[in-house]
């Protein structure tokens, strides 16, 4: 029999004890369309907030794809400021969405939402997914014949372009969020797109039932996803062993490959590593499509030199060794210094600034990719930083460095140095835990060359 008992303070509280799921972060962010599910987690999040001493934001996503949308999602907003909840309306800019329509928005509405995390520096984003979408996510993906990874369903912990995706709830069915909005007398909005027939997943839903019938309920399902799920970690185990074993990660942001060490491993563990590694350093959201992901590993085992592009990460074989790196026309824009604290550039490097420098709002120095000119400049100067001039030349585009105006002051490395140093810059280190996880590339693989 389901549970439809709502969840009080003490239940969530006792959720968002596993420390994995509070996290460290003091910004949070929950994403919010004023369904049950997502207005459940922003009520009992708030109140958690309150009581942890965490500053929280609702992000309400404007899809603009019906004309009263503006004002359903300022309705929502409201809502949420009546629980004393910030909250930020993200509007979807662009020509009208009309084919594969629920992808397209679901792919518009997390990037949106990951954009503001980063520029706001909110490192987790919580998401009101629960028992009967696992349940539904992992029909939709055996339909599609999905692999391991993807009947594994939805992860409570996730990372996506360096923010953490929560989701707290997973072990919840609907009935006790509804329950618990119910109790409160909290309103939310039913979407009209949840009855049609017209997309897989409701149709999904409906058979749910007659599953339920056959001993494959909800909670079975979900259970499922979960033994699949053990077995996914067993395999993310051993192939960050294997990066470990056959690769270093540098500090700079790239990776080197011994080839022949890569190429000993079973398939299925090369396919994850490279997966892995296109993912991090190409800076997609998403894992490459598994055809292209194919195509490129037999490339990389048929040809002992070449080179490839994928997702937005370049490779090159060379003298028995792949060496990886963002391409360079990936690598993101130049950020100006203003002010004190930290920020992320290229989603790889966190800058620190120093407390006792303040930038003013206007200034000439930003940080950037190196670049071709930037390289130029450095060889002309006379300096040198040990290593560089043996990289590829695309790994060196990709480097970060500090400029003023079109003059490069110096490129940045994450051993501490007088000449970025002297311009208050305090700190700076690739975010590789966040890359990669943190048992891939052991620290003592991180030393620079």
């Amino acid at each position: 029999m389901t549970d439809s008992s709502p969840l009080d303070d003490n239940a969530f509280s006792h959720i968002m004890a596993d420390p994995a799921l509070a996290g460290s972060a003091c910004s949070l962010a929950v994403a919010c369309s004023g369904g049950p599910d997502s207005m459940a987690l922003a009520f009992l999040l708030s109140r958690w907030c309150r009581d942890n001493g965490r500053r929280l934001t609702a992000l309400v996503v404007d899809h603009r794809l019906r004309q009263e949308s503006a004002r359903e999602a300022e309705t929502v907003g409201a809502r949420l400021a009546a629980l004393g909840v910030r909250v930020a309306i993200l509007v979807r800019e662009g020509p009208k969405l009309t084919r594969d329509l629920q992808n397209q928005a679901r792919l518009a509405r997390y990037g949106l939402m990951l954009s503001w995390c980063r520029e706001q520096g909110a490192g987790d984003l919580f998401l009101g997914h629960h028992l009967d979408d696992q349940a539904e996510t992992f029909l939709l993906r055996l339909a599609r014949g999905s692999g391991v990874d993807g009947l594994s369903a939805m992860s409570p912990i996730e990372m996506r372009g360096g923010i953490r995706l929560v989701r707290p709830l997973l072990d919840i069915p609907k009935t006790r969020l509804v329950a618990t909005l119910e109790q409160a007398g909290q309103a939310f909005v039913q979407d009209p797109s949840n009855l049609s027939d017209h997309f897989t997943r409701n149709r999904l839903r409906r058979l749910m039932p007659t599953l339920a019938e056959e001993g494959m309920d909800a909670r079975r399902l979900a259970d499922t996803a979960k033994h699949l799920s053990r077995a996914r970690q067993s395999l993310e185990f051993y192939t960050s062993q294997h990066l470990n074993r056959s690769g270093r990660l540098y500090p700079h942001g790239f990776v080197r490959l011994e080839r022949a060490t890569f190429l000993e491993a079973p398939e299925e563990i090369r396919l994850r590593s490279l997966s892995k590694l296109v993912s991090a350093l190409g800076g997609a959201d998403y894992p490459p499509r598994f055809d292209r992901l194919q195509r490129l590993m037999k490339r990389l085992e048929a040809d002992a030199d070449g080179a490839g592009t994928l997702s937005g990460c370049q490779l090159l074989v060379r003298g028995g060794r792949i060496w990886l790196a963002r391409e360079p026309s990936a690598v993101s824009g130049p950020v100006p210094l203003e002010g004190v604290g930290s920020f992320i550039w290229d989603r790889r490097f966190r800058i620190m600034l120093s407390a006792t420098k303040k930038w003013p709002k206007e200034t000439d120095f930003f940080i950037g990719a190196l670049g071709i000119d930037g390289w130029r400049q450095w060889q002309n100067s006379g300096r040198e930083i040990s290593g560089f001039s043996i990289l590829p030349a695309f790994v060196r585009r990709g480097i970060p460095a500090l400029w003023r105006g079109d003059k490069l002051v110096c490129p940045l490395s994450t051993q501490k140095s007088d000449h970025w140093q002297d311009h208050g810059i305090e700190e700076i280190h690739l975010i590789a835990g966040e890359l990669f996880g943190k048992t891939a590339f052991s620290s003592l693989n991180m030393r620079t060359m």
